[in-house]
């Protein structure tokens, strides 16, 4: 979460972030969310995107973002924004 929040530090003493964390990565595996942090800062550029910027926000709005990432995907002919 270092590029999109300059407080991302005081994160992970928060057990209520460090848990929600714990959650997407028991839920949807350590390469999928590694991917998905990586993408994060692009993705919430652009207009109507889901603004996520903690750990917790992520784990709330994972399906936000879901369907947001697909209809960027069909506006873009197939081609999806998260590589």
């Amino acid at each position: 979460f270092k590029p999109i929040n300059p407080s991302y530090d005081n994160f992970f003493k928060h057990k209520v972030q460090r848990a929600a964390l714990e959650r997407l990565v028991k839920r949807l595996g350590i390469e999928k969310v590694q991917m998905i942090l990586k993408e994060l800062p692009r993705i919430i550029e652009k207009p109507y995107a889901p603004r996520i910027s903690s750990p917790l926000q992520l784990e709330s709005k994972l399906g936000d973002l879901i369907t947001f990432i697909k209809q960027e995907k069909s506006k873009n002919g197939g081609v999806t924004i998260i590589r």
